[in-house]
């Protein structure tokens, strides 16, 4: 017996991933390096410990592994799944706007 794997043209390569996840802890990096002067500016001045949470969500969603660590540090309820979904919203928001696409969401 012979099983063949066809690739789709919307498969996407392996390393493809890879690159994503990489994209998106690289800006995790960025987002924590541009806000440390601002925290401890903030612990300064009112005297208390003040800690960065950078939340980075791709267009389409995309999320880094952390993300599950990242929102308990803010208080309230806040789920990996509503960022996500506010992400995309946001996205399919610009897309009506920019290709004036009225009423299709």
């Amino acid at each position: 017996m012979m099983c063949r794997q066809e690739r789709f043209p919307t498969d996407r390569p392996a390393g493809k991933d890879q690159i994503d996840l990489h994209n998106i802890r690289k800006k995790e990096h960025e987002k924590l390096e541009k806000y440390e002067g601002l925290k401890e500016e903030i612990e300064r001045m009112w005297g208390m410990k003040a800690t960065v949470v950078p939340v980075v969500i791709g267009t389409l969603g995309a999320v880094t592994p952390n993300l599950s660590r990242w929102p308990q540090q803010i208080p309230g309820t806040t789920s990996e799944i509503s960022v996500q979904k506010s992400a995309v919203l946001g996205t399919a928001k610009i897309l009506r706007r920019t290709l004036r696409l009225p009423g299709l969401w």
